[in-house]
Parts: C-alpha cells; structure tokens; sequence
C-alpha cells in the first residue's frame, strides 16, 4: 500500500474525532443556555415547550415575536416570566454572530 495512503487513513479517524468534539462542544453552551432560561421560566410559571416538539419553520420563515404568549400560556404570566428571566435568556446565533 501507498504510504501516503496509510499516512491519510492514520490522520483522518482522529482529525474526524477531533472534529466531532469540537462541534458538541460548540451546542453544548446553547444546551446550557436553554436549559437555565427553561427551568427560570418553569419556576415563574411558563413551561416552555420541548425543543424537539415545537412546530419547525422553514429556513427564512420569520420567527415567532417573542412579546407574544405561545399558545396555551398567559400573556401576563408570559411577560412576568420573560422579565424575570431576561439573565437567562439564550441568544440567537443570528444576535451573537455564532
């Protein structure tokens, strides 16, 4: 076999590794970010829905306002909560530039 060849397939399983870390580790800070802002909202009544349940819209839908209640909460509860939780609040890569 080549060893160039050999040279590539040692490099590419730990490069490809290296590499699937590297991008959990980027969501994991947004994870964290979710998780603290949900459980402030919890905790001042509004229960967020599960990321992997909401309604997905389609690339360059507008995104939903967020002074307005989803369905089923309270506006007053919606913008208490949202107030108290402001600290927590994750940011939309599109807001951060990430």
């Amino acid at each position: 076999m080549d060893p160039r060849t050999v040279r590539t397939r040692v490099l590419a399983l730990p490069l490809a590794a290296l590499a699937v870390v590297g991008l959990a580790a980027c969501g994991g800070g947004r994870s964290a970010e979710r998780a603290a802002y949900a459980q402030c909202m919890s905790q001042h009544g509004v229960t967020l829905p599960d990321r992997d349940h909401r309604p997905s819209t389609a690339p360059g839908a507008p995104r939903r306002d967020p002074n307005t209640a989803p369905p089923g909460v309270d506006q007053n509860a919606w913008t208490t909560a949202r107030a108290a939780c402001a600290a927590q609040a994750p940011k939309h890569p599109a807001d951060s530039g990430g």
